[in-house]
């Protein structure tokens, strides 16, 4: 008796390689997030809160930059882990998710201070579209509080390709 492949997959619809997005899910993923970014924007800009009282303003481009730094460096299609956490723990995957793009650091203010992203003032103000003296004095956590956003997006994404 032969026994058949249960294995659930997912085909997300492809696209056109002039598109400049990778033919895979995590590049099918950000094509997603970097959507609901520009969605989200009012006048171009993300405001990226800190606590209830401090937000800061960025660039919607910089957010969406960040979509891309974090699947670029993914070898594991995150629309698997999601599906297998989902069938683990359904009460919250997204949690998986974060791990996997935090890459052993504790949270996003480790992620940007340990240089796993952008280090050089000179680099951070170019992101963000700040003065150096600016990025000098805030730009890591601007950086942490960007990453969070474009994570925020990766799931959101995700949740919706699975919805």
């Amino acid at each position: 008796m032969a026994t058949q492949n249960t294995e659930r997959t997912t085909q997300f619809p492809t696209l056109k390689a002039s598109e400049g997005y990778e033919n895979t899910n995590n590049g099918y993923v950000g094509t997603i997030a970097k959507r609901f970014a520009s969605a989200k924007s009012v006048g171009g800009c993300i405001d990226l809160e800190v606590d209830c009282d401090v937000t800061f303003r960025t660039s919607v481009e910089s957010v969406q930059l960040y979509v891309d730094d974090l699947l670029e460096c993914e070898e594991v299609d995150l629309t698997e882990v999601y599906r297998r956490e989902s069938d683990e723990h359904p009460w919250d995957p997204a949690y998986y998710i974060e791990r996997v793009l935090l890459n052993g650091a504790d949270d996003w203010r480790h992620y940007s201070d340990g240089a796993c992203a952008l280090c050089y003032d000179g680099d951070l103000a170019d992101r963000f579209g700040i003065s150096i003296d600016r990025a000098r004095e805030n730009g890591l956590e601007l950086q942490a509080l960007a990453l969070r956003e474009a994570t925020n997006l990766i799931i959101e994404a995700i949740r919706f390709l699975f919805a």
